[in-house]
């Protein structure tokens, strides 16, 4: 039984949701895609807006059609992308729960950025790189993510 399907999103466009409870770090789905390497430009910042940071200069695109490309961004997040290129739950979700990401939390682009329209009390208004984020977020957001994107934060900090 497939867990997740897409309907329309009070965010933006169509969402995805889940179908069934999910637990506290389930795994929701696997990425799956071509990898693309590059180095940080603008231009290159406006070219993947599908894509998934994974690491430094590293992203995945996933495949047409798979779920990953319906998940709206949010600046309250309840799943993340952890090391392993798991989609997981960050809390216990409802059945028919929209799952959401914080787009900051797969991209290390210093170019990249986007307007947010999730509406939550704390949005950001405009979404930049993981690097863009307050510190405790980041600490926040350290247990699920893949160790790349703090341990590049770290480094910066210590220059």
């Amino acid at each position: 039984m497939n867990i997740l399907y897409t309907a329309p999103s009070a965010i933006s466009g169509m969402g995805v949701f889940c179908n069934r409870p999910l637990a506290y770090e389930e795994c929701i789905l696997s990425l799956k895609g071509d990898r693309v390497f590059h180095d940080y430009t603008p231009k290159f910042a406006e070219e993947g807006p599908n894509w998934i940071g994974i690491g430094p200069n590293e992203w995945i695109i996933p495949p047409k059609g798979s779920p990953v490309l319906f998940v709206n961004h949010s600046c309250k997040p309840n799943v993340f992308i952890n090391q392993y290129l798991e989609l997981v739950a960050a809390t216990p979700l409802a059945a028919h729960t929209e799952l959401l990401l914080d787009y900051s939390s797969t991209e290390l682009d210093p170019y990249w950025e986007m307007t947010c329209a999730c509406k939550n009390e704390n949005c950001r208004k405009l979404i930049k790189s993981f690097e863009s984020l307050p510190t405790l977020l980041k600490v926040k957001y350290s247990y699920f993510i893949h160790p790349s994107f703090w341990k590049k934060t770290i480094e910066k900090q210590w220059k």
